[in-house]
């Protein structure tokens, strides 16, 4: 588990820095599931984007922003029709040009003017997702270049994708067997018929359901509506527990369970002092949770916090998981970048600083990108700059930027 976890840990970091940088949303690994959007830019006569005459006032001293392509979900081609779609560059110096597909296919018959941006052509009868990269130049010397990822679907558009109803599926199945009050868990005996599932991997649950969280992101983004909001709320709400029932804000532990929860009887059978199996506190004295908690399972919640936020805009989901990441943020720096439980016992692998691995004292490029991704999503949750901060102190003076470029 610990050598999944340090690269999942690679994973989660680039998740947060692609989404705090606000250069490439998190919206751009969605498209590729999505099916259909409502909100999608069609070709319009009316849209100048790609025709606008280069700024006079721009020169050396105001160089223009960086170029990039909008994320979008293209509309289902309906086959036998023509089809017709204008992706959309922004920032950089206009008109755009030299659009072409740099890796992946478009459907057969279909071509990307490279003039103008438009995908255009007629689909062949088929049922099929294609995946592709969409690159634009500008008009600068020399000229900017940027990238986006797309998924277009073939198919009948009176009819929801076949990834559309694979999650459709999922939700139905993790709904009824792997959803213990809000969190993500493994069903040992999941056919039970009379639901004594077994809940068990619960020294990585945490983990799991920032994975599970993230899906949950994504299929709001893909189809919002009130099932997914709600479906969304759920996982938000696992994630928030995990601290919840500690009761210390910013700590958070591998999993939770109500006591009367059918898990696995070999689990929470002995408690803190005999193990680092806890009672939970306050309104939460019923529940269980397990600590000595891991870089890993912090790792899995920051993919889901930080998808759920910045896909999921209802402030039901954005504002807990601000909050969330904040307290995380918060924990770490006042607790000098390391998980303690609450006995005041430093867990085994809950150690953020990049001068140590497993309590010896060498550059660790992993644990530096793990610490410096919760500073700059929490900056970026909240605009509070005592994060940005705490992260340019981190990164410049205290060398973990370098450590990590170096010892990833």
């Amino acid at each position: 588990m610990k050598r999944f976890g340090r690269f999942f840990l690679l994973l989660a970091a680039a998740c947060v820095v692609s989404i705090a940088g606000a250069c490439a949303s998190s919206s751009s690994s969605s498209a590729s599931a999505a099916d259909d959007d409502d909100d999608a830019t069609p070709v319009s006569d009316d849209d100048d984007d790609n025709d606008a005459s280069p700024n006079d006032d721009d020169d050396d001293d105001n160089p223009p922003a960086a170029l990039t392509i909008k994320p979008a979900f293209p509309p289902t081609a309906a086959p036998g029709r023509m089809y017709g779609y204008q992706f959309v560059a922004e920032g950089g110096r206009p008109p755009y040009k030299d659009w072409r597909v740099v890796h992946g296919h478009l459907p057969p018959d279909m071509t990307l003017d490279a003039d103008t941006g438009v995908l255009s052509g007629t689909a062949r009868q088929e049922e099929r997702l294609y995946y592709f990269i969409v690159q634009a130049g500008d008009s600068s010397s020399p000229p900017q270049r940027a990238l986006e990822t797309f998924g277009l679907r073939v198919g009948d558009v009176s009819r929801p994708g076949p990834l559309l109803q694979k999650a459709r599926y999922y939700a139905e199945i993790y709904l009824a067997r792997h959803n213990m009050d809000g969190l993500t868990v493994t069903a040992d005996q999941p056919d039970d018929p009379n639901g004594d599932y077994w809940f068990s991997d619960l020294g990585d649950a945490a983990f799991i359901h920032g994975n599970t969280s993230a899906s949950a992101a994504f299929r709001y983004a893909v189809e919002p509506s009130d099932e997914t909001l709600q479906y969304a709320q759920l996982h938000a709400r696992g994630l928030r527990m995990l601290s919840d029932v500690i009761g210390i804000p910013g700590l958070l532990g591998r999993s939770y369970a109500p006591a009367d929860a059918p898990f696995n009887p070999e689990q929470f059978q002995q408690f803190y002092p005999q193990t680092t199996n806890w009672h939970g506190v306050g309104q939460y004295s019923n529940y269980y949770w397990g600590g000595n908690v891991s870089i890993d399972q912090y790792s899995g919640a920051i993919v889901g916090m930080s998808l759920l936020y910045d896909l999921v805009p209802d402030d039901s989901v954005r504002g807990v998981m601000r909050k969330s990441i904040t307290d995380v943020a918060d924990y770490l720096w006042a607790h000098g970048l390391r998980v303690y439980d609450p006995d005041g016992t430093p867990t085994t692998y809950g150690d953020f600083r990049a001068t140590w691995i497993d309590g010896f004292p060498m550059f660790n490029g992993v644990s530096a990108a793990a610490c410096l991704a919760w500073f700059k999503l929490a900056h970026y949750v909240s605009g509070d700059a005592k994060y940005e901060e705490i992260y340019e102190t981190l990164a410049y003076d205290q060398a973990y930027a370098w450590i990590l470029q170096r010892f990833m």
